[in-house]
């Protein structure tokens, strides 16, 4: 028998597991029924809150946490909503701070009406609807907590800036400056001092949950006061001594007033608005989950959970001695544990033997948070004892991350005339992800629609905004929505791929074929890494990550190193502190762009584009010793005759030279050069000379990755 805590996760498609054919209809109607149910549920927890806020500023927000899986159970059974109340609401009942079931029934009741009249909403009968409201609602609870978790702290700061105007003043003092003939140093500090200084305390401010006048320049607090508008709820339940920060991030339920109040704060300032409680916005239906109730009563007619053991009930269904299944588990899998099943459709179906409590949801949470403490660090190479860096000697490859060539690694032995070299680019992931060819059979598909519909419901509802907070916009927006929902859910969720023998639901088809392609680039990626530098490099990967960028797509920092330890690598982090800054050849100066603008790369968004702009990939240095070598060992055919009066470096290149010089460093004195060592006094820019054309040439950034040198004795060499 499989093990009380044992978990199988499948994602295959229906005929892996040899789903039965006359189980397939319930089963596709379930997932139609659940999607439109939730999508509701989103959208009536929102108008709940916002007119409530709209209507009492002091309504308690946190108090009312259960109040989205009470809504969960309200839209999932829709006409007897106050029946499922009770079951939601039955373990919080003993807590005093919650509100009592009758009141959360008036509060449904109290806004239900209205809603149902913008929404249109119809009624779905449907069975189980209680169990299947605590999964969905519990989907609802976790995206309201994991918005304000990851958002609500830069939001804050966000706004500090645009008040204090950090970016319009820096930008005008680093002109004016620059027209005085100020250094490169001298531009920094000023703007430290004056400008960023500001800001800061300003966010010290708000770190305590209020605006304090004594603490900030007068012309500062004349900028901010207002905003103690949005912190007003911490003036009688100050945040901890750590600071709100911290506190978003321990309980963010406590919270969720606050980033209502933050995005209205926005609206009505004309900032840029951002949502603040989530919607479920894709048309795609997404996964439900199927436990040993909602198996009993949507396919096998009623059966009582008690009659038949569990092997059997879903023996009913699908194949459980499936290779499928037979790889990954013991056939009695089924028994007190989870299954998650993937089909062709894209739809997820969960499969549990019981549904979960919060006392056991709150203890995986538990076991997950001390389980995550240990593995889900990363050792930092200077951590480790100098003879067992020493035995690492010839196997570590060091690899800077970046946007564009997402791993830039180089190994150890690596040398101008043997380059050990190897990039993974974004445009290689799009190509083995396949994300360009899905996108433009999505977007042919759209377009060949009779009439253009699809575009012209899209466009109708892009008319009218989904983040606001206020009550007669977003009831505007929930109109529109039940206008084009009919038209978009059907196309979204019934378009079918052009197979003649085997036709799929086109969107949930490529949505999986996507995810799996993901998994392959993932393999792929490791297999050219060890193709490249061995069967066991150890990996020693800047700890540089980055959230959101404005014209970039999300940038893999902590997931892409623990995708590199599940494939069996050995994975180190190293400070990336200065290693942009100094010249890996003369280790003497800092290294600088150069005053010659390029052509800009990017050609959107046209508005507001700079045509030439500063090459970001490209440094170089101007100290004696760089000069020399480059006059030394530059072509004639390149330099034309003309002196070169500097050595350009590649950026990524140059930060993986500079990881050599620690990794070294460490072997020999256990220490960072002082160089790179925080703490130290950083040396003063030097002017850059104008450039001769022809001069040009990345000296050790030109040379083309190739695969490791032929003998050993060639590396040591080098």
């Amino acid at each position: 028998m499989a093990r009380n805590d044992e978990v199988c996760v499948l994602k295959v498609p229906l005929q892996a597991v040899s789903w039965r054919r006359k189980y397939r209809s319930p089963l596709r109607k379930l997932v139609k029924t659940a999607n439109y149910n939730t999508r509701h549920a989103y959208n009536f927890s929102r108008w709940i809150f916002i007119y409530e806020l709209h209507e009492d500023i002091d309504f308690k927000l946190d108090r009312y946490e259960v109040i989205l899986k009470v809504n969960g159970g309200k839209t999932t059974a829709v006409g007897s909503a106050r029946k499922k109340t009770k079951k939601c609401k039955a373990k919080s009942e003993a807590e005093s701070d919650q509100p009592d079931t009758t009141e959360l029934r008036a509060l449904i009741t109290k806004h239900w009406d209205t809603y149902a009249k913008s929404s249109c909403i119809k009624q779905q009968k449907q069975r189980c609807t209680g169990q299947i409201a605590k999964y969905e609602a519990q989907k609802i609870h976790t995206a309201f907590l994991v918005s304000v978790k990851n958002n609500l702290g830069h939001r804050l700061r966000e706004a500090i800036n645009i008040l204090c105007r950090s970016k319009i003043e820096a930008l005008a003092k680093r002109i004016e400056l620059k027209a005085a003939g100020a250094s490169a140093d001298v531009i920094q500090a000023t703007l430290r001092g004056e400008v960023w200084g500001p800001a800061d305390k300003a966010k010290e401010c708000v770190k305590q949950g209020k605006i304090i006048e004594a603490k900030l320049d007068a012309h500062i607090y004349e900028r901010v006061k207002d905003f103690q508008s949005v912190l007003y709820i911490y003036e009688n339940d100050a945040p901890s001594e750590k600071g709100l920060y911290y506190d978003i991030k321990c309980d963010p339920i406590k919270h969720i007033k606050t980033f209502f109040l933050l995005a209205r704060f926005f609206q009505q300032n004309k900032f840029r608005s951002f949502q603040c409680m989530p919607l479920r916005t894709q048309w795609i239906p997404c996964h439900v989950h199927i436990d040993k109730a909602i198996l009993c009563q949507w396919f096998l007619g009623g059966i009582k959970k008690g009659q038949k053991l569990t092997n059997d009930l879903w023996g009913e269904v699908l194949d459980i001695n499936c290779r499928a299944i037979k790889n990954g588990v013991s056939v009695s899998i089924f028994k007190k544990c989870k299954a998650k099943k993937k089909n062709v459709n894209g739809t997820d179906q969960t499969s549990d033997s019981k549904a979960p409590d919060s006392a056991s949801t709150a203890k995986a949470k538990t076991s997950k948070a001390k389980k995550g403490k240990d593995e889900d660090e990363f050792e930092y190479i200077g951590s480790i004892d100098q003879d067992k860096l020493c035995t690492m000697e010839g196997d570590c490859v060091l690899i800077d991350p970046g946007r564009r060539d997402l791993l830039f690694c180089m190994h150890e032995y690596s040398s101008i005339g043997n380059p050990w070299l190897f990039r993974f680019t974004r445009n290689h992931k799009a190509k083995l992800t396949r994300s360009t060819k899905f996108r433009r059979i999505l977007e042919a598909v759209r377009k060949i629609y009779p009439n253009n519909a699809i575009i012209k419901a899209e466009q109708r509802l892009a008319e009218v905004s989904c983040i606001t907070v206020n009550p007669d916009r977003f009831k505007r927006f929930i109109e529109v929505q039940a206008e084009v929902w009919p038209l978009l859910s059907k196309f979204y969720s019934c378009t079918q791929t052009n197979s003649t023998t085997n036709k799929k639901p086109l969107h949930r088809q490529l949505r999986l074929a996507a995810y799996l392609n993901s998994q392959r680039a993932d393999h792929i990626l490791a297999n050219l890494i060890r193709e490249q530098f061995g069967s066991n490099p150890v990996l020693v990967l800047g700890n540089w990550s980055a959230g959101m960028c404005k014209h970039h797509e999300p940038t893999r920092g902590v997931g892409m190193r623990k995708m590199l330890r599940r494939h069996g690598f050995k994975v180190y982090l190293l400070d990336e502190f200065r290693t942009s800054t100094f010249c890996p050849g003369c280790c003497e100066d800092r290294l600088v762009h150069p005053e010659e603008l390029v052509p800009n790369p990017r050609p959107y968004p046209k508005e507001n584009r700079r045509e030439y702009v500063t090459c970001h990939g490209l440094l170089m240095c101007q100290n004696k010793k760089c000069v020399e070598y480059m006059a030394d060992n530059m072509k004639p055919a390149n330099h034309l005759g003309k002196v070169p009066v500097a050595r350009f470096w590649n950026r990524d290149l140059a930060a993986v030279l500079n990881f050599r010089h620690i990794l070294h460093s460490l072997r020999q004195t256990h220490k960072r050069p002082e160089r790179f060592r925080r703490g130290t006094t950083l040396p003063p820019a030097k002017k850059t000379k104008k450039l001769a054309r022809g001069a040009k040439r990345s000296a050790s950034g030109s040379a083309q990755p190739r695969k490791k040198p032929r003998s050993a004795t060639s590396q040591q060499q080098s």
